[in-house]
Formats: structure tokens, sequence, C-alpha cells
């Protein structure tokens, strides 16, 4: 796997899925939470007012940073015919790309329970999930494993496929 800034080959399947609504509604109740309380503590509690209305002051812009942070969160994949090129939109500027040479065998496989964005668990290796429905597992050469979380399983299935080796 490595880096690349320009995807090649004839595009396949191409797909840009966001991370679940409730993750940024639960982050934008507890941000709220969190904005009310610093006030209501800060400025019932304090007799001089300036010191809540900083914490304020920082505490509010940094809560609409990561809501904003999360809401951008989107992983692209692009299948081509020379491999797989995924990203996460919020986070790489460059694609990561798995030329199909490396790829040895894949299966639909059911995502790692409350694990989204990217990361590494126990029975999938590297994951990229945007859900916890259906993905697909690769298994890569040198013993490797990836998971990527998907909108539209059969049709990444399919594309994938071709591009195992023998196919």
């Amino acid at each position: 796997m490595r880096k690349v800034h320009d995807i090649s080959g004839a595009v396949l399947f191409e797909e840009t899925v966001g991370l679940p609504q409730w993750i940024t509604t639960l982050l934008m109740v507890s941000g709220a939470f969190v904005v009310l309380l610093t006030g209501v503590l800060g400025f019932a509690v304090q007799e001089d007012k300036s010191e809540p209305l900083i914490a304020l002051l920082i505490v509010v812009p940094l809560q609409l940073v990561i809501i904003l942070f999360y809401k951008r969160m989107k992983l692209e994949k692009v299948v081509t015919s020379n491999g797989l090129y995924y990203r996460w939109k919020a986070l790489h500027k460059k694609y990561r790309y798995i030329d199909r040479s490396d790829l040895e065998d894949l299966e639909i496989k059911k995502g790692p329970s409350l694990k989204y964005g990217p990361g590494w668990t126990f029975g999938y290796g590297r994951y990229h999930s945007v859900n916890d429905r259906k993905g697909l597992q690769l298994y890569l050469a040198g013993k490797k494993r990836m998971f990527f979380g998907t909108e539209n399983i059969d049709e990444f299935h399919r594309v994938m496929n071709q591009l195992l080796p023998g196919k």
C-alpha cells in the first residue's frame, strides 16, 4: 500500500460515504450540554464573570470545529482496473492505493460493532468503517487484512472480485 496523488486506470466503482448522522447529533447534543454547563455553572458560581466568559470563548469554537470535522469526514473509495484507491477526506489529501497484485482474497463480512472511521481491531485488521452493516474484508499479500464498510456491498464485491488474480 502506498500514497498517491492521482487515480490511474479505468474507474469501475466509486463511492463516498459519511459517518452516520447519529454521531454528529450526539456530538452536537453533548457539545451543547458542555457549553450550557460551563455557562450556567460559571456565571452562577463565579463573582468575576470574565473567567466563565473566557471559558465559553474557548469551548464554543472548539466544539464547532469538532462537529465540522466529523461532518466533513467521509470515506472515499475508487476501484479502478489497477486497484483500490481510498482516503478519508477530512484526514488525507493523498489516496492510499492497494494494487490489484496485492489482493489474495476477499469476503463479505459484518462490520466491527461500534467502530467508525479508520482504526485497527482483532479479526478485521485495519478497518475503514462507516456503519456496522456488511462490508468487504480484503486479504492482502503478507497476511495483512483490511476491512472496508460500504453502502453498496453487492456492487463493491462484484467489482473487487474482478481484480482478484485469476479472474
